[in-house]
């Protein structure tokens, strides 16, 4: 009991953190409960500079600039005693690259590599369970002449991108304590009666999500902290299909003309939205299908 009550506060603290980190990489990544597969391919799409496909894309997860497809399949094991792990099932073999990745219990990347589909399917089993096809991460597989790997290349990644847990989570619960802080501090200096108008066209919008403009609000909405304007394109482009998917941001982002109306504004390259717009939007449902 001794134990217990030493241990008690920093079990707390620890507690608090961790649901409260949870909490913020479930909503960075999209909202999805899959954090190992979701985190393992935004992570292989920012390798290959490639966009990521919507989660109705059963066969493939990432698209390359070339058109190549890219499978990734992640799996977290405890050791290294372990590695041969059997990943999820295949169902399709409509991808050109599949991309394995193995991390620890505390997230670090213990291999990974890169082979053509041909030569898993090749080494694949009939899996008649699960009515598909399966693949045990094995000497075989992760050793094969015809597999590349890419673990330093992706531990390199990781390692120049790591901060202070720590810190970074007491920043955003001050952060969270602010509503100005969410986004900007920068206003968006809307002329007299312009602000009322935006407002009431972006309650419209949100009536029908068939709209482009709902799309690129719901986009930009779901990705948290905001998005350069070319991912943002990219996604605009993927999501709508739009002919012209920098000029439909663009005109996200003044009230001129013929333009829809000033949601957003830039800062420091960064495409979010005006903080006096922020309350209007964050009150209605946007869903990106």
């Amino acid at each position: 009991m001794k134990n217990i009550e030493e241990n008690f506060d920093l079990v707390v603290d620890l507690w608090k953190n961790f649901n409260l980190a949870s909490s913020m990489f479930t909503r960075a990544i999209g909202g999805t409960s899959n954090e190992v597969g979701e985190f393992a391919e935004l992570l292989i799409a920012k390798y290959y500079k490639g966009i990521k496909l919507p989660a109705s894309n059963k066969s493939s997860d990432i698209e390359l600039k070339d058109g190549r497809k890219v499978q990734v399949k992640a799996h977290k094991i405890k050791s290294l005693d372990a590695i041969a792990t059997k990943l999820s099932v295949f169902r399709s073999w409509d991808f050109d690259i599949l991309v394995i990745l193995l991390f620890d219990i505390n997230g670090s990347i213990i291999k990974a590599i890169e082979i053509d589909s041909r030569t898993a399917h090749q080494l694949a089993k009939d899996d008649q369970h699960q009515n598909g096809m399966s693949l045990t991460t094995n000497d075989e597989l992760l050793n094969h002449k015809n597999a590349k790997d890419i673990t330093k290349d992706l531990q390199n990644m990781i390692e120049n991108k790591t901060i202070s847990s720590v810190n970074y989570i007491e920043k955003q619960k001050k952060d969270e304590l602010s509503e100005e802080n969410k986004f900007v501090r920068k206003l968006g200096n809307y002329e007299k009666d312009e602000l009322d108008t935006v407002k009431q066209r972006i309650l419209n919008w949100n009536l029908n999500s068939r709209l482009i403009c709902y799309k690129i609000i719901a986009i930009l909405f779901n990705s948290k902290y905001g998005l350069d304007i070319e991912t943002f394109s990219a996604i605009v482009d993927q999501k709508t299909k739009s002919k012209n998917p920098k000029g439909a941001i663009r005109s996200l982002m003044t009230s001129k003309g013929n333009a829809f109306g000033k949601v957003f504004i830039e800062v420091d390259g960064v495409i979010k939205f005006a903080p006096e717009i922020y309350e209007t939007v964050s009150q209605l449902n946007w869903i990106i299908e």
